[in-house]
């Protein structure tokens, strides 16, 4: 929790806690006044100082007013959009073997979760907390003010109701989780199908989808029903609570009237200030939710990110190698060997063989992406931790920015008009982008949904070499294209490229001419072609 206090403003933050402080003691001001000038006898005089005094804080109070929701709004807002930042930060540092563990929908679920919560907990203690704690001493002083005992025995039902409300609270949470994970899977398999709805549609798969989220949802009302009941009970037993101080109050007043004393005063501040602390300990117990809700989601979402320490991308090595590496995914048993592989500083390497042996594996290996299960990745013959070559990896499984063209290859560099159109002319996409309406400025869609397969993967490898890196990995570059298209690719890599580092991984000999040197996988098993 400490750590998301680092992008919070704190000099605005104090000031609306000011300002929401002066805002709930003006509330509690009215029912002191209200006791001070209904004593007996009343009159006219005291009536006619009453409405002075209260018009004087209510203008003091609209003012306040004003500005605290002028600053506290704002405040808030911000509040949560920077916590979404954060937690997009943090999701960027996620262990790669995570991605495949999760559903891009449940993370979004978790984050969007996690920042509102963030968002109430502040928003809590600015509208309920901080009026609770100015009600309290109110009571408390004018309570023992009268009678030390009256105020020792409201203040321990406060007190105690609290106490117990908390304590039931935690109890739910510990099954809230079960009900947090369910409403995820549901959210995470409603935008699967929402992300690929021209799938359903083009294989008549609405009944299948339709059930599917018809099941997520049963489960979640499941898990949720649970929950109300618990919920019900903890009001049931607040409230109770809860009413006991009227009663005490007004026995209190009893035995003034008994003893002779004008009870008037005090019963109108207690009946006053007793429902609105009643319904502000009510209400702050309650969202005492949100604490255990952002902990709960804040969790879980830490360990979707994992504990990963940062790769550190280094472009110091002159060579890298694999010595007797071992690797397998854990739901197939076939081991994938790297017995001796070696790429120099300035080598242009192909990586051949059928689909399935392991050639994108041994880019997620020198990427970072993946670990060796057992051998050695060495650089400069030395076994360096947390350390990965600082590349350009351009992977077969083409995702764009649901931004502009000039956007999506650029990612914010400087770079001319005439260079991009240069380069479309290099790909063969010249024609293509010349009929183009709005140009560089045309979106793509999401995912690039607007483009062809073939303009995809161009404009993607386009963008990796307007990256402008030592090293670049690719991973089928030509997959999507014809022989022509191919050719001006294989074409533009040689010209652009030229005096970089490269792996590629293809299925297409055309490439393989770039290279000095070739592997390929058989048997699981990565071997150099001599």
């Amino acid at each position: 929790m400490k750590d998301m206090f680092k992008f919070v403003d704190k000099k605005k933050m104090i000031l609306v806690f000011i300002l929401s402080i002066i805002q709930s003691a003006a509330a509690y001001v009215v029912s002191f006044c209200f006791s001070y000038f209904a004593t007996s006898p009343l009159t006219i005089d005291k009536l006619y100082n009453l409405l002075i005094t209260l018009f004087i804080i209510y203008v003091i109070s609209l003012i306040i007013n004003w500005l605290f929701i002028h600053f506290s709004q704002m405040f808030l807002f911000k509040i949560e959009y920077d916590a979404k930042n954060y937690f997009y930060k943090k999701l960027q540092t996620i262990v790669p073997q995570n991605l495949t563990k999760y559903h891009s929908g449940y993370i979004q679920s978790i984050i969007e979760r996690s920042s509102q919560d963030y968002a109430i907990i502040i928003e809590n203690i600015i509208y309920d907390y901080i009026p609770l704690i100015i009600g309290i001493i109110s009571f408390v002083y004018m309570a023992c003010t009268q009678s030390l005992v009256l105020g020792i025995i409201c203040t321990s039902i406060f007190i105690l109701s609290f106490i117990i409300r908390y304590f039931m609270q935690i109890e739910r949470h510990k099954e809230k989780k079960a009900m947090n994970e369910a409403r995820a899977a549901y959210n995470g398999t409603l935008i699967d199908f929402i992300q690929n709805i021209f799938t359903v549609i083009k294989l008549n798969a609405e009944k299948f989808t339709n059930q599917k989220l018809i099941e997520k949802e049963n489960n979640f009302l499941k898990e949720l029903q649970v929950n109300e009941n618990k919920t019900a009970n903890i009001h049931m037993i607040f409230n109770m609570f809860s009413y006991s101080v009227y009663i005490v109050v007004i026995i209190f007043c009893i035995q003034m009237l008994k003893s002779g004393q004008d009870a008037l005063p005090y019963l109108v501040f207690y009946i006053g200030v007793v429902g609105r602390v009643t319904n502000n300990l009510a209400t702050c117990s309650k969202r005492i939710e949100n604490i255990f809700s952002f902990k709960i989601n804040k969790k879980q979402l830490d360990e979707v990110i994992g504990n990963n320490e940062e790769l550190l991308a280094t472009n110091r090595w002159k060579e890298i190698k694999i010595t007797d590496g071992k690797f397998s995914y854990k739901d197939r048993s076939k081991e994938i060997k790297f017995p001796n592989f070696s790429i120099l500083k300035g080598d242009k390497i192909s990586v051949m063989g059928e689909s399935g042996q392991g050639k994108t594996t041994i880019l997620n290996i020198l990427s970072g992406t993946y670990s060796l299960k057992s051998g050695k990745l060495l650089f400069d013959n030395k076994e360096l931790k947390n350390k990965r070559p600082d590349v350009v990896y351009i992977s077969q499984n083409v995702e764009l920015f649901d931004m502009s063209i000039r956007d999506n290859l650029t990612l914010g560099k400087n770079i001319s008009e005439k260079k991009l159109i240069e380069m479309f002319e290099d790909a063969g996409l010249k024609e293509w982008y010349d009929g183009l309406e709005n140009g560089l400025d045309e979106i793509v869609g999401e995912k690039g949904i607007k483009l062809s397969a073939g303009q995809r993967q161009r404009l993607n490898i386009i963008r990796g070499i307007l990256i402008d890196k030592d090293v670049y990995f690719f991973d089928e570059p030509t997959s999507a294209l014809d022989k022509e298209s191919e050719e001006k690719i294989v074409n533009m890599i040689d010209k652009y490229l030229k005096d970089k580092t490269y792996i590629v991984v293809t299925h297409r000999d055309s490439i393989k001419r770039l290279c000095n040197k070739h592997y390929i996988f058989k048997d699981y098993t990565m071997n150099i072609v001599e």
